[in-house]
């Protein structure tokens, strides 16, 4: 869906000040059962769409009439699950951070596009937007706006679970994430940078546009196969190579190209390469097993190379076996008697 901010709240009237006491305690999220609320989550070139329901007691804590509460919406990053929080401290954001940070202070960091909050020893990463404050007893609700002036289109989906309860989530060798979404999968694709090989290798003949590559016994690449044992792919070539060049393997990373790929499969169907090293969904059925990467949309990978199993059933390669030897019992041989013959003499002959 797209929006033209971000990292922000999206209603209409019907929804306004939709952040109600409860009689019992805590706050709920009352809006017309038809309505939705959009909670626009931003961090780092994900974005992400929840549309939040009506739902009773949704801050279900116990609130004092003169303190101060601002009520946020929290997305895990680890499994997506959206919870319900608060701190009393008033979120902050901009270009920089805090020089004296509180404990528990919420902060968005415009430089990275995440937010963040002070754990009293370092920034903590979060998924979070604010719901609104309750003020010495007053209940406010936020606008419908971006909460930290993120003035551009962006396209914000639902985050897609590869099962039940578990969301494609892809990490990067930097230490940050992004979830898949059920749109395009994610925004702004070609924006993220994929991992090469630190050094370059020589082709040991020509490359044709992804191919898996690996090395022969030389140390040159090669067309990685399903049908060699022992040497694995170690990386995609995502343009063509002549042999003797020096190339760079995608080790890791998203590759996008809507003139090769035109995957069929759903988002997070493996991948793996054919005996000529072509990418391909089709899992081979004899050799090695060497997933290469997974499906993101129908005009994309993403590479994460693991490493090669043997198919059950198939002759593995020679491997040279130093035997243990096991003593075996004392066993008192037999004596063997030879017999004593004694030859007859041979007759003299007659003259």
């Amino acid at each position: 869906m797209r929006f033209e901010y971000t990292q922000g709240l999206a209603y209409n009237t019907t929804a306004s000040n939709f952040l109600e006491r409860n009689v019992t305690g805590g706050v709920d999220i009352s809006i017309p059962k038809t309505s939705n609320i959009s909670v626009i989550f931003s961090h780092g070139e994900g974005n992400y769409l929840v549309e939040q329901g009506r739902l009773a007691k949704a801050w279900n804590f116990a609130f004092s009439d003169t303190s101060s509460y601002w009520l946020y919406f929290d997305i895990d990053v680890l499994d997506a699950k959206l919870t319900y929080g608060f701190t009393t401290l008033a979120p902050k954001f901009g270009l920089t951070r805090p020089s004296t940070p509180t404990t528990g202070e919420n902060f968005f960091d415009k430089n990275i596009n995440k937010m963040l909050e002070w754990n009293g020893g370092r920034w903590i990463e979060k998924i979070r937007v604010f719901a609104g404050s309750l003020k010495n007893g007053n209940l406010t609700t936020n606008s419908s706006r971006t909460q930290v002036d993120a003035h551009f289109d962006v396209n914000a989906e639902n985050i897609s679970l590869f099962n039940a309860s578990h969301p494609s989530r892809i990490e990067f060798g930097n230490g940050d994430f992004i979830f898949l979404t059920n749109g395009d999968s994610i925004n702004d694709i070609n924006s993220f940078k994929f991992k090469r090989l630190d050094y370059p290798l020589i082709a040991a003949r020509d490359l044709p546009q992804y191919t898996a590559v690996m090395l022969d016994d030389n140390g040159e690449l090669v067309p990685a196969t399903n049908r060699e044992q022992v040497k694995e792919a170690i990386g995609i070539v995502d343009i063509e190579y002549s042999a003797g060049d020096d190339v760079l393997p995608i080790i890791r990373g998203f590759i996008s190209d809507p003139s090769f790929f035109a995957f069929s499969e759903s988002a997070m169907w493996p991948l793996f390469t054919d005996d000529s090293g072509a990418i391909t969904p089709t899992a081979p059925t004899t050799s090695a097993l060497q997933k290469i990467g997974f499906v993101v949309n129908v005009n994309t990978m993403y590479v994460d190379i693991t490493p090669k199993l043997l198919i059950i059933g198939v002759t593995p390669p020679n491997v040279t076996v130093t035997p243990t030897l096991t003593p075996s019992a004392t066993v008192t041989p037999t004596p063997t008697v030879t017999p004593t013959v004694t030859p007859s003499p041979s007759p003299s002959p007659s003259v």
